[in-house]
């Protein structure tokens, strides 16, 4: 009687157990389910995002692949591969109190169908000890919390995305694309690329020669694509005379430039992108005038004895020698943004970004390898030069050498770097 007294009050201890066991687990079961179901625009948000961040990165990568042949540069990487990468796993990890959520309700129907089997053997163990049979008395071991899923990596997960936001952060105080520059001395030759040339026209060059000479080419009226306004419509052209010294001679160039063309380019969209100052140097509307112009000066250098490179020093030396001027807007006020090479030459000279851009269209014009180099409040040119070359200073990107030009000091020599940019970071634009 004892035994069976206490197999009972045993077996009924067990049940009560299991029921209190029970109504936790459904009151969890409850509070997860009520969650899940309230943040479920929440939720879907967060995969969208996640989904179309991984869908802009991995485009990027492709457009990057499709336009220039180059699966990944830093450049690319940091300036728009990065951002979507980060959002990506920000939205991921957003998402992963979810999944937890879920993994935990999943555990939880689990462990309720465990305690409902539990409590019928234990009603089955009662009845039998009831009908007079004896029975194995089953221990009953309450629940424990501890068995739900959990997720580690929080440490993991806070270092990658601190050293992605640190790399693309720095990346827009510190520009990438460039090596420490070298302070080796001399001058390398320099490689030329059999680059094609546009076949559109800006303008009209006439023959550079020495102080001993000057001759007038035909001149070429302007045919411009697109509607101008009445005030562009102008046919006056201005006739434009550039003096320079080189090599102990005064040279001169003269052309002339239609008003319509100088307004066409005027009143064309500007970008202040750092990008996009590669988009003036690359535009094919006034390729045919470009070349005109830079052959016309390395013919009449090559006329005067002059080799390759003393003719590319003779072009150097040309942008070198033109006006330093601030950007004014119409209003009269300083407004600074890039101008295409047309409106440099037709102003008659323009800052940093101007000259750059007008001397990278020049060395283009010839097949030169070329580079803007963007440095701080400054802009000069690269030019491609061979890697067994003597040396000046230079930028190397994608193991190609770009020796610096600087464009607003008369006859700086190729490959010498100011003092005040020696050692410091700049972004190597390459020109198509």
């Amino acid at each position: 009687m004892d035994n069976f007294t206490e197999k009972t009050k045993n077996i009924n201890k067990s049940i009560d157990a299991i029921y209190a066991d029970i109504i936790s687990n459904e009151s969890e079961r409850t509070t997860l389910s009520s969650m899940l179901n309230s943040t479920k625009g929440t939720r879907l948000f967060l995969v969208l995002c996640r989904f179309l961040a991984l869908c802009a990165f991995v485009l990027v990568i492709l457009a990057a692949f499709i336009k220039s042949g180059s699966l990944l540069t830093l450049e690319l990487l940091r300036s728009y591969a990065l951002p979507f990468l980060i959002l990506a796993l920000i939205s991921d990890r957003l998402l992963r109190k979810y999944r937890i959520a879920n993994e935990q309700l999943a555990f939880i129907n689990n462990r309720g169908e465990k305690l409902s089997a539990a409590l019928r053997q234990l009603k089955a163990d009662r009845d039998t000890l009831l009908d007079g049979n004896d029975v194995v008395c089953r221990e009953y071991v309450p629940i424990q919390k501890a068995e739900r899923s959990k997720h580690g990596g929080n440490t993991v997960f806070a270092v990658v995305l601190v050293l992605l936001c640190g790399i693309w952060a720095s990346g827009i105080f510190f520009p990438y694309g460039y090596n420490r520059i070298s302070t080796a001395e001399g001058i390398s030759e320099v490689v030329i690329n059999d680059e094609a040339v546009g076949e559109n026209e800006a303008g009209d060059v006439s023959n550079t020669t020495s102080i001993e000479e000057s001759t007038n080419n035909d001149k070429k009226a302007v045919t411009l694509p697109g509607v101008l306004s009445e005030a562009a419509i102008s046919n006056k052209k201005k006739q434009l005379e550039f003096t320079w010294n080189y090599n102990f001679s005064k040279w001169t160039q003269t052309m002339e430039i239609s008003q319509r063309s100088y307004e066409y380019y005027k009143n064309r969209r500007r970008s202040m992108n750092s990008m996009d100052y590669r988009v003036y140097v690359e535009d094919a509307s006034d390729d045919a005038f470009i070349s005109d112009l830079a052959d016309s000066m390395c013919k009449n250098g090559s006329e005067s004895g002059y080799n390759e490179f003393q003719q590319l020093e003779l072009m150097v030396s040309f942008v070198q020698g033109l006006n330093y001027m601030q950007d004014i807007s119409q209003d009269g006020d300083v407004d600074e943004y890039p101008k295409y090479p047309v409106e440099t030459l037709y102003d008659g000279g323009g800052d940093c970004e101007d000259t750059a851009i007008l001397l990278a269209s020049l060395l283009r014009a010839r097949g030169y390898g070329v580079a803007l180099i963007k440095l701080p409040d400054h802009m000069a040119v690269g030019i491609k030069g061979s890697v067994d070359s003597g040396a000046g200073s230079y930028y190397e990107l994608d193991s190609e050498r770009y020796y610096y030009i600087e464009t607003t000091s008369e006859n700086h020599p190729i490959g010498e770097i100011p003092e005040e940019y020696k050692g410091v970071a700049a972004e190597v634009l390459v020109i198509n």
